[in-house]
């Protein structure tokens, strides 16, 4: 027997030991399952007999007892199943690794095996056959190649020799083949794992996790982590992965799913991300968008992102973008924070009309005594806050005034003849009438809102110019004024949005947000510095996870500035910036192609998978849908899984989708949608982050493709197909030039 066959063998053994060891524990589990529901039905048929013979008496100590067992046998339960459920996913496929390390000091190798989650003997001799991938020793399996390596545990820096790495392809409990890599991860590993079609739902690369990646994923240092990647990185995949790292590596400290925060730019992205974590063992996290994160404190808008993108895009058209732009900067910038600020101190000390309380023809309180206890509140609590306890106070005094009134008209009516029976009703009737016409007159100065501020800074430009005194404003700062106040007319827009959140946080203390300890933001670059100032104020003790690609801003029109200012917002005490600038998801002709979109070139490496050359194809515009109906018939023909058609706009989406859904069956993507295998229909800043095995992009040319914004979202499109690109042009334009490389 040669030396591979040997090694086949003794692969194939241990394969063999790790699974007997498996179906020995899932027997076991499933049998102590047994006997726990056994006694957990028991003993609920015996708390149902306390409970019914002491019905009369209320919740004795017994039946108290007897319930906190019922939880606790409850909870025991669940998490044997979670464990069986693991156990018996992991028959399939155990591990994905090995690496031989020599520790100092040591005289031979010992091996480890890498899998999705400890394998190992508690109950017999401890043996360990499986390590977690997020175990600390595993570290130098992502990171280092054959030779010295090093990794920190516990108990401090440990270092030795990795004489071996091996990789192994095992499905349905059968070892297929294994293979030896003198380099990180191998490539052979990365290019089969690419080459496959994209899914409906992200999915995790545990097992191709490359150097740079880890060292995001498993970097505990830094409270603000701040990784920005190219398009086609990993930066969304990375961070699950991350998160799922900091759930195993913090668990004694506590930390659980309930605890971290995903802050996602739309619904169907949410979505998309769902099932990574399952598929690391871990609970999915809660995944929120900037809207639903906002009206969670109270806030909502009339017009969102999305409709301020479709609003932009096609103001750009006209040449009239400029004012949308500056406003959307001005109001999200940290100049506006102080402006803020400023003014609700101003409201408060000046706009606030204060009224003189009376009840029942005398004064409880007057103007300038409620006044005084507002302003004279040193203790930095917010000014709802402040209201809500002159409420209680006027409120204590109104209550001593209503008995005494009650008691006075009860004893007036009970001597009229005709109230001899109803005297106390009718006596209550008047006092609670004269209480509540008291109560709304105090509420009229104690309840107000953002909106209410928001709109009072908007109503007189020269107190406006006052406030901002010393502050750099733009040069069409009028204008932006003035365009605003007039919106406000119609409702708030996504613009106002997070300025709104930062006066509501000002405003009154939120509730509900306390158990977070980790926030992650996907899409930094879509967010302007007050979103952050917003999240500053909403997680103050939490740690931060912040990926973004400057290169694939959008509205915004971040630069790597943006970085500065998030550290500088969210004030923490170990920030890091990181980089990732090889990109994977595309082949290197479509990585290549999409690098002559932007004005700017980006800093990318394409990873060498090579397949067809994207196409730019003439197409009449009466011919477009059938030509892109044929097109998709062809690739999902050819075994393709998912066929993406992305467009400039929402409107121009609808219209498409009306038409080729006559011809073909094809999803519309909008804002709640959800990605699909087969053909999907969906405007360009919605596909941000999804990943398709096709994209067709129609519509080329400069009216749609020709201005900054809207060039930005061209290079989103062509980043997000895996093996195919196409698009389509009837006439002669600019960017069809540079795309032709003319």
């Amino acid at each position: 027997m040669d030396e591979n066959s040997k090694e086949f063998a003794y692969e194939k053994r241990y394969l063999e030991s790790v699974l007997s060891f498996l179906k020995r524990e899932i027997y076991d589990i499933r049998e102590a399952l047994d006997i726990r529901k056994r006694i957990l039905h028991r003993e609920r048929r015996e708390l149902g007999i306390l409970v019914s013979e002491n019905r009369s008496s209320g919740l004795s100590a017994d039946i108290s007892q007897s319930i906190a067992e019922d939880r606790r046998q409850l909870n025991a339960i669940n998490m044997m199943a979670k464990l069986l459920d693991r156990d018996k996913k992991l028959l399939a496929s155990p591990y994905f690794g090995r690496f031989d390390f020599i520790e100092d000091g040591e005289s031979g190798p010992e091996k480890f095996y890498i899998g999705l989650h400890n394998v190992y003997d508690t109950g017999g001799d401890g043996t360990i056959y499986v390590y977690d991938w997020r175990a600390p020793i595993c570290s130098m399996f992502y990171r280092n190649e054959l030779g010295r390596a090093s990794y920190t545990a516990p108990g401090g820096e440990i270092s030795g020799e990795i004489t071996l790495k091996r990789q192994y392809r095992i499905e349905n409990s059968k070892l297929k083949y294994f293979f030896d890599s003198s380099l990180v991860i191998n490539d052979e590993v990365l290019q089969e794992t690419l080459a496959h079609n994209a899914s409906p739902q992200m999915r995790n690369i545990v097992r191709t996790i490359q150097s740079e990646q880890d060292l995001i994923i498993r970097n505990s240092e830094s409270d603000l982590l701040i990784a920005q990647g190219s398009a086609g990185s990993g930066k969304t995949t990375i961070a699950l992965h991350r998160i799922a790292y900091l759930l195993y590596h913090s668990a004694a400290k506590g930390l659980t799913s309930k605890n971290i925060i995903i802050l996602s730019l739309s619904r169907v992205f949410s979505k998309y991300i769902a099932s990574v974590l399952p598929s690391l063992g871990e609970e999915n996290v809660k995944e929120i968008t900037f809207d639903e994160l906002a009206d969670s404190i109270g806030i909502s808008v009339d017009f969102d992102r999305v409709e301020f993108v479709d609003k932009l895009l096609s103001n750009e058209r006209n040449g009239s973008d400029k004012l949308l732009k500056s406003a959307l900067t001005f109001k999200g910038s940290r100049e506006f924070a102080v402006i803020l600020e400023r003014f609700l101190r101003y409201y408060t000390h000046r706009l606030i009309e204060f009224t003189d309380i009376s009840y029942d023809g005398k004064i409880i309180a007057n103007r300038e005594e409620i006044k005084n206890i507002f302003l004279r509140d040193k203790t930095g609590t917010p000014p709802l806050s402040r209201m809500r306890r002159i409420e209680t106070i006027l409120k204590s005094r109104i209550d001593i005034r209503q008995k005494e009134m009650h008691k006075r008209l009860q004893d007036k009516f009970k001597a009229m003849p005709e109230h001899q029976f109803d005297y106390k009703s009718v006596a209550r009737l008047i006092s609670i009438k004269r209480t509540n016409k008291a109560l709304k007159q105090i509420m009229e100065f104690t309840r107000f809102s953002a909106m209410d501020v928001y709109k009072a800074l908007f109503s007189d430009f020269g107190r406006f110019k006052r406030i901002c005194k010393g502050l750099g404003l733009p040069d069409n700062i009028e204008e932006i004024f003035e365009y605003t106040k007039e919106s406000l007319k119609n409702g708030a827009g996504y613009d106002d949005m997070a300025a709104l959140c930062y006066l509501a946080l000002l405003i009154d203390k939120p509730a509900g947000f306390d158990d977070i300890r980790h926030v992650v933001v996907d899409e930094a670059q879509d967010y302007l510095p007050l979103h952050y100032a917003v999240l500053a104020k909403l997680f103050p003790r939490a740690s931060y996870t912040i990926l973004g690609d400057i290169g694939q801003s959008v509205e915004t029109g971040a630069t790597m500035g943006l970085y500065k200012e998030i550290t500088e917002i969210l004030n923490k005490k170990r920030p890091g910036l990181m980089t990732l600038n090889k990109s994977y998801r595309s082949s290197y002709e479509i990585t290549n192609f999409s690098l002559k979109i932007p004005q700017e070139k980006p800093e990318i490496s394409a990873f060498e998978r090579h397949e067809k050359e994207p196409e730019l194809i003439f197409c009449e515009d009466e011919k477009l849908d059938e030509r892109i109906a044929a097109d998709i018939k062809a690739a999902l023909d050819e075994g393709f899984g998912t066929a993406a058609v992305i467009c400039p706009t929402k409107r121009q989406t609808r219209e498409l989708y009306e038409r080729l859904s006559k011809k073909i069956p094809v999803t519309l993507l909008e804002k709640s949608g959800e990605v699909k295998n087969g053909a999907l229909i969906m405007p360009a800043y919605l596909s941000k982050g999804l990943e398709f095995d096709c994209v067709f992009v129609p519509y080329l040319d400069d009216d749609n493709y020709g201005g900054e914004f809207s060039n930005r979202l061209l290079y989103i499109a062509c980043t997000r197909p895996l093996h195919r690109l196409k698009l389509y042009y009837s006439k002669e334009s600019g960017i069809l030039k540079r795309l032709m490389g003319q």
